[in-house]
């Protein structure tokens, strides 16, 4: 059984202004089509066409395209556009472990060391091999090695 994640399709007039709600400004909430971002079939060019036009409206009418990815990567939606890409190309940043933050990417060390050092500091303090310190921290070994390589390189140890 499949189960698609859909923002509401409440009309903009009866949202209020001011809810404090990302979801409120996305653009697919008052375009005409919204089942254009749950495209019916998975392939041929049917697909292609309403994907592509998806991901045309979030990427030149949606001010929130940022957020909405973002969200769509934290809860792991497999389904449909979300955030102006696709199903397949936020399989590939899931499989790169990639955190989205203000209209750019960072690199899964970038994220490491700059939100997650202390946790990585005390994972090493407690003698735990890469493998096991990936494992904690939803990563992978040759990250890790790059986090301690990234390290090395501006003299602090890990």
């Amino acid at each position: 059984m499949t189960t698609h994640t859909r923002l509401p399709r409440t009309p903009a007039t009866l949202v209020p202004a001011d809810s404090g709600d990302w979801r409120d400004d996305a653009a697919c909430r008052v375009h005409p089509e919204p089942d254009l971002w749950h495209p019916a079939s998975t392939r041929g060019r049917a697909n292609q066409w309403q994907v592509a036009e998806a991901k045309q409206v979030c990427l030149t009418r949606c001010a929130v395209r940022e957020q909405c990815l973002q969200y769509a990567l934290d809860e792991r939606l497999d389904e449909g556009v979300w955030g102006g890409l696709s199903e397949q190309e936020r399989r590939r940043l899931h499989r790169r472990r990639v955190q989205v933050y203000d209209r750019r990417f960072v690199s899964a060390v970038d994220y490491i060391l700059g939100e997650r050092l202390e946790e990585f500091r005390e994972l090493e303090s407690r003698g735990l091999v890469a493998a096991d310190i990936a494992k904690e921290l939803g990563t992978n070994a040759t990250t890790v090695n790059a986090v301690r390589e990234r390290l090395a390189e501006q003299g602090v140890a890990a």
